[in-house]
């Protein structure tokens, strides 16, 4: 059970169908009425793959977000799909935003020179330069900014590392390479990026207006100690390999 959304007038379940002893399957998002009737059957991310994207409500309960779509109150839902590639990660940013964020190009089949078919993504040039993460009205599906983001990787299914801190009004997106990208929670715009190179070490002790979080990249583990009263002012530490 994830929870009762009152502008939806729904009870918000989550549903697992797999195999018996394996990681083939997916989650189904069903949304109940009072009486018990179906109000919605959506898809939820796979159990062993597809995109970092776990079915939630809203922070206010006006909206649920699955995999493939964000279902409003008295409007058809809003499909997250894109043509020319596939969704990596969405989650909410607030009560009426959501970041998405998508891997260009599309996996086409390819023949080995062993006789065996194999599948690789391809992307045009243009799909790799362009914006590939939106911050989306729940209201009205507008893109309200846009922008590329680098740092999503996949291995059992996409993974977007994230951390969003109400100490800073911020969502904090991680890429191992770069460094940080910081999107304000309350007006999003273009991020702000700040590197590796441009943050210091952490050397204990932990000063008291800095908050430590960790993120998972694909790589190697961080954690991060941001200062409460200045959005730049960020320490990283790289727990391991």
């Amino acid at each position: 059970f994830l929870g009762y959304s009152a502008a939806l007038r729904a009870l918000v379940f989550t549903v697992d169908f797999a195999v018996p002893d394996s990681d083939d399957g997916f989650q189904a998002v069903l949304l109940l009425g009072l009486k018990g009737q179906v109000l919605r059957l959506s898809e939820g991310r796979g159990l062993g793959g597809g995109p970092d994207c776990d079915a939630a409500l809203a922070p206010g309960g006006r909206a649920v977000l699955t995999s493939s779509e964000i279902i409003r109150p008295n409007q058809t839902p809003l499909r997250l799909a894109r043509a020319g590639a596939d969704l990596a990660g969405a989650f909410f940013l607030t009560d009426s935003t959501v970041l998405a964020v998508y891997d260009p190009g599309k996996n086409q089949p390819v023949r080995l020179p062993d006789g065996l078919l194999s599948y690789e993504r391809r992307a045009t040039r243009q799909q790799q330069q362009a914006p590939n993460a939106f911050v989306v009205s729940v209201a009205n599906g507008r893109t309200i900014s846009k922008f590329r983001y680098r740092g999503y990787y996949e291995g059992m299914g996409y993974s977007v590392p994230h951390h969003c801190l109400p100490a800073t009004n911020t969502c904090y997106l991680l890429d191992e390479k770069q460094g940080l990208y910081l999107l304000p929670l309350a007006a999003p715009g273009a991020p702000v990026v700040l590197k590796f190179a441009d943050m210091l070490r952490f050397a204990s002790p932990q000063g008291p207006q800095e908050v430590r979080f960790e993120m998972q990249g694909e790589d190697a583990q961080f954690a991060f100690y941001a200062d409460a009263t200045h959005l730049r002012r960020v320490r990283y530490q790289r727990l391991q390999d």
